[in-house]
């Protein structure tokens, strides 16, 4: 079995190899399936984006760069200190379309620090409906195909 450092994203057996991105199956709650008191089956999943992935390389990689230099690696990524955001089309229009935005912190409840509200930021989290979601994904929608195509200030989009 290979273990990976909780938060560094390094191999606990080979130092030398990370793991960074999405594609794992956290123990507990976040990815266990539940079945509705209808039979519908709920399965709870984390949020599948690139600014988890991105967290999480960009800490391996200075990770990389401490050991080639001698150090230990002291960074980390925690999606239980992440926050998150979802945007859901909810009708595609200009005019009467419609989304819902909801913002989370953080993406992994932490209990331990938001003991009050179930392990979540209660001041951080919000759910909006409307028009302003629906535009606000379009931006969003074209922001990212500018950036994918490489054009003129592409840089500047985070």
């Amino acid at each position: 079995m290979v273990r990976i450092g909780q938060k560094t994203y390094q191999n606990q057996d080979y130092k030398n190899i990370f793991a960074v991105g999405i594609a794992f199956a956290p123990p507990g709650f976040m990815s266990k399936p539940f079945v509705s008191s209808k039979g519908v089956t709920i399965a709870p999943a984390i949020p599948r984006t690139g600014y988890t992935s991105e967290l999480t390389g960009k800490a391996a990689a200075l990770n990389i760069a401490e050991m080639i230099q001698g150090r230990e690696p002291c960074h980390t990524a925690s999606m239980a200190e992440t926050a998150g955001m979802c945007i859901a089309s909810l009708k595609n229009s200009l005019f009467k379309g419609s989304a819902c935005t909801i913002g989370i912190y953080p993406i992994v409840r932490n209990r331990e620090r938001f003991p009050e509200h179930n392990g979540r930021d209660i001041k951080a989290a919000t759910v909006e409906l409307g028009l302003a979601g629906a535009w606000f994904k379009r931006v969003l929608h074209h922001a990212f195909l500018h950036k994918l195509a490489g054009k003129p200030m592409w840089k500047y989009i985070p």
